[in-house]
């Protein structure tokens, strides 16, 4: 059973072109830095993802997968 996530608005076309090209996403009225991507699937389960921000003055990594196109968080760590 997959845990239920939180939308975060970003759409995975926006966070991979981001953290190809160095780019910012819209991250809970911020511009966030997209540091990362990383999304594996497996068969017959959601697209699991990982989404490192860089939002300036803190850094975040988020935890979750893509329902459709959009991110959905289930966890987040901010790393020292």
């Amino acid at each position: 059973m997959t845990q239920e996530g939180r939308p975060t608005g970003i759409k995975y076309e926006d966070a991979d072109d981001a953290a190809r090209r160095g780019g910012t996403v819209d991250f809970e009225g911020r511009r966030a830095e997209v540091v990362r991507l990383n999304v594996e699937s497996s068969m017959g389960t959601q697209h699991t993802a990982l989404l490192d921000l860089d939002l300036g003055e803190e850094h975040l990594v988020l935890f979750g997968y893509f329902s459709g196109e959009e991110f959905m968080e289930v966890g987040r760590k901010r790393p020292s």
